[in-house]
């Protein structure tokens, strides 16, 4: 018994590899709209009612579907199930739907849902886990109703299990898509983003840093990347232009990140991503509290319409003493013309 109350049962009723989601019901609430559901034997037209379903499936590798019916007996539950469900001497599978219930127990004639607004999460290709990248990863999608206190859905993605363990200097990189549209749409759009997810572990050693330099002219810098990979020099074609920092283009020891963030008509050039963000009495990278909370999406006392923007602009060693020397780091425009590509090279070697 699942709370001392409903039987809950383990059915072979998915197709393998559907993955593990669901709503992680513990018990039968007649109050949340996604419980009344029942599954419907598409050959008899039958519905059995569901008090909830707990997971879908608890591994890629396993069929089972956990839920549970409003029956307090186990043999009742399990007999009541089988019976619903026999597929004895049939020849084609028996397909199973998810329906609404007591409300909904068949689906009008006329019923076209293309034009229902859905939200679609692409999250990628399971097959780079044990591939591309060590450990697995966990989806979860679920709601943080707690007393009433919090009101929004939550999307988590973990990377966990053998392997997923991240060594100093190396990066996990995971991306994902979230969008909405009519139903009608959701295939083409999703299938159009698949090829675009990335599961990777870079490790240190893949790492091709080039270098970065910042030139400064009077309130103007321009950032310049060497030309090629491991490149060890840039070239500013504006003599006028001066050198000011140097750092690289990826992650190193003792190297921070370095932020052009812009709040309207104000500029910032720094360390501090929180540089324009309403104070929280911490400083980047602490995290607030709960009564001080970081709103890194507004703009200091700005009107709320202006949002800030950012660029990663490279990785800077932050006890160099260029940036005690670099005076702009407030009131800053990133101008590229400061900067301009220098000459082309000749068509032939020269002797000089």
């Amino acid at each position: 018994l699942w709370n001392n109350k409903y039987v809950q049962l383990k059915c072979d009723m998915r197709d393998q590899n559907f993955g593990r989601t669901g709503v992680h019901k513990t018990s039968s609430d007649p109050c949340v709209p996604w419980v009344k559901i029942g599954f419907k034997n598409r050959d008899t037209g039958n519905v059995l009612e569901v008090a909830y379903v707990a997971h879908w499936s608890w591994s890629p590798t396993r069929k089972w579907v956990h839920f549970a019916v409003f029956e307090t007996d186990k043999n009742t539950a399990i007999a009541k199930v089988n019976a619903m469900f026999d597929n004895t001497g049939g020849t084609t599978p028996l397909f199973i739907d998810v329906v609404s219930t007591p409300d909904i127990t068949s689906t009008p004639a006329d019923y076209d849902p293309s034009d229902l607004s859905t939200f679609t999460h692409v999250y990628g290709k399971g097959a780079e886990y044990g591939s591309s990248v060590d450990g697995q990863s966990r989806r979860r999608v679920g709601s943080t109703y707690n007393g009433g206190l919090r009101d929004y859905t939550v999307f988590t993605i973990n990377w966990w299990h053998n392997g997923a363990r991240l060594q100093a200097g190396s990066t996990y990189s995971n991306r994902s898509f979230m969008f909405s549209s009519a139903l009608k749409n959701v295939k083409a759009t999703a299938d159009g983003l698949v090829d675009e997810t990335i599961a990777a572990e870079i490790g240190f050693s893949d790492w091709s840093p080039r270098k970065v330099d910042i030139y400064t002219q009077n309130a103007d810098f321009a950032v310049v990347v060497a030309s090629s990979a491991t490149g060890d020099s840039t070239t500013c074609g504006d003599a006028r232009s001066l050198l000011s920092c140097s750092g690289f283009s990826t992650p190193q020891a003792n190297y921070d990140p370095i932020f052009h963030v812009i709040c309207g008509s104000e500029t910032y050039l720094g360390f501090d991503p929180y540089h324009f963000t309403p104070s929280f009495d911490a400083s980047f990278p602490a995290h607030g509290s709960v009564t001080k909370l970081v709103r890194s999406y507004q703009c200091g006392d700005q009107s709320a319409s202006v949002r800030p923007s950012w660029k990663l602009m490279g990785f800077f060693d932050s006890t160099d003493s260029c940036w005690s020397t670099l005076s702009v780091t407030n009131a800053v425009t990133y101008n590229e013309d400061i900067c301009p590509p220098g000459p082309p090279p000749t068509s032939s070697p020269s002797k000089t």
